[in-house]
C-alpha cells in the first residue's frame, strides 16, 4: 500500500494544485505526512498547469488511476485513487487534497476551499434510474466561520439521447451526456455528466460550492 502511496505522490508532485488542505482525517495521517514532505521539496510556489505538463503517454505509463480536476479560476492539478476505495472513491492530491466521487458525482472534498463535508445523494440509483423521477440532494458546506450549512435541492435528470464523442487529454471516449438540474425556491444549479456505454463516468462539471463554483472532473486513466 505504501509503495502505491508513494509511486502516485511522486506523480502528481509535478502536476498538483497548491490550495493547502485545511481539515484532515485521521485515515489520511500518513498521507498528509508524506505530501508535506512533497510540498517542502518543491522549489517553485507558482502553479502548473496540468494541461500543460501531463501528455496521455504519462498517464498510461503512470500505471495508476489518475483524476484530474479544474476550478472555475483555472487552477487544475491530479489526482490518485486512493488505496482501497470501492464504490465510494476517493482521490488524493499532492498537496492532501481530497475529492470523493460515487461513480463520478461530488460527495465530499477537503482541501479546494469552502469544502464540502458531504452530500447526500440517491446512491442506490445511477442517473440512468433517475430520469422522470425527481429526488431530493443534500449538499453541507463547510462555512468560513467553521459552520456547517446544509443546502437541500430538489433534482431532476434527463438524457440527451445522441451519443457524442469527447476528447480527454488526447483520448477519444463515446458517450451520452446528462444534465442535472437542482433548485431550491431561492436556488439554482445544473451539472453535467458524461457517461459511456458501461455506465462510468468519464467527465462531468459540477457544481462544489459558492465560492468554488464549478468543477470539471475528467478521468484520464
Amino acid at each position: 500500500m505504501r509503495k502505491s502511496i508513494y509511486r502516485a505522490l511522486a506523480l502528481l508532485a509535478l502536476c498538483g494544485c497548491t490550495q493547502n488542505i485545511k481539515n484532515e482525517t485521521s485515515s489520511f495521517s500518513i498521507v498528509g505526512e508524506l505530501s508535506g514532505a512533497l510540498r517542502e521539496a518543491m522549489s517553485t510556489p507558482e502553479l502548473v498547469d496540468t494541461r500543460k505538463t501531463v501528455t496521455r503517454k504519462v498517464i498510461e505509463s503512470a500505471g495508476i488511476p489518475l483524476l484530474f480536476i479544474e476550478k472555475e479560476s483555472g487552477q487544475n492539478g491530479t489526482f490518485a485513487l486512493y488505496p482501497g476505495s470501492n464504490t465510494l472513491e476517493t482521490w488524493l492530491g499532492a498537496d492532501g487534497a481530497t475529492v470523493s466521487l460515487n461513480n463520478g458525482e461530488l460527495v465530499a472534498t477537503r482541501g479546494l476551499g469552502n469544502d464540502l463535508m458531504g452530500s447526500i445523494v440517491p446512491r442506490a440509483t445511477t442517473l440512468k434510474e433517475r430520469l422522470g423521477n425527481p429526488y431530493t440532494k443534500t449538499m453541507r458546506f463547510l462555512t468560513a466561520d467553521d459552520q456547517n450549512d446544509d443546502l437541500s435541492l430538489e433534482c431532476t435528470v434527463r438524457q440527451f439521447h445522441k451519443s457524442e464523442e469527447i476528447v480527454i487529454f488526447e483520448k477519444s471516449h463515446e458517450v451520452l451526456k446528462y444534465f442535472e438540474t437542482c433548485k431550491t425556491e431561492n436556488y439554482a444549479l445544473e451539472n453535467l455528466f458524461w457517461q459511456n456505454a458501461e455506465g462510468l463516468t468519464i467527465m462531468s462539471k459540477q457544481f462544489h460550492s459558492p465560492s468554488v463554483g464549478q468543477l470539471l472532473i475528467m478521468r484520464l486513466k
